[in-house]
């Protein structure tokens, strides 16, 4: 398949948890140093406001509800959404994420990544998909749904990435992206 101006990566799995994460893995150390966290980021993600925090302040997105299926994964920078084209169907679409980048890459991962941070850091930095982004804040939308319309295959997850100032996301933290079944 080929889009234009869109980064894309087929056949992405969530590694049988309903969750994607995306961040700058540089952001995420520093997050976890200044919190004086374990190397297992996930107990006080789920467990303590840390959860929250680390959302709203734009160290990560927080992607629930990933049912399990393999995704093709688009990253694009500054233009419009591929599933939004005529086509395609688009499940889900929220907007006001915000993400800081001070690495100048982003990228997607899984739930082990956290129970393991230091461990599987530089897994994720050479194996999982990844997106360059110039240094800065951005508000992110979230798209989760079908391309060529098709719910029996083809399931995609879209990220649109705008440079911004610094903002208070306006998010439901508990909104999750399933699609369903086939």
């Amino acid at each position: 398949m080929e889009y234009p101006n869109a980064l894309i990566y087929d056949e992405v799995l969530n590694d049988l948890y309903d969750y994607f994460f995306v961040a700058d893995l540089d952001n995420m150390a520093r997050f976890k140093e200044a919190q004086d966290l374990d190397d297992d980021l996930l107990s006080p993600l789920v467990s303590s406001e840390q959860g929250d925090r680390i959302v709203e302040q734009g160290v990560m997105l927080a992607l629930p509800g990933i049912t399990n299926r393999p995704y093709h994964l688009l990253f694009k920078h500054g233009a419009a959404a591929t599933l939004a084209a005529p086509g395609n169907q688009v499940i889900h679409h929220k907007g006001g994420y915000l993400l800081e980048v001070t690495s100048g890459r982003v990228h997607l991962f899984t739930v082990p990544l956290l129970m393991d941070w230091s461990g599987r850091r530089a897994f994720v930095q050479d194996n999982k998909p990844s997106f360059a982004l110039p240094k800065g804040h951005y508000r992110v939308e979230v798209l989760a749904g079908f391309l060529n319309g098709d719910p029996e295959g083809d399931a995609a997850i879209e990220l649109l990435f705008t440079k911004a100032a610094p903002f208070q996301p306006q998010i439901d933290l508990q909104y999750r992206f399933a699609l369903p079944d086939c």
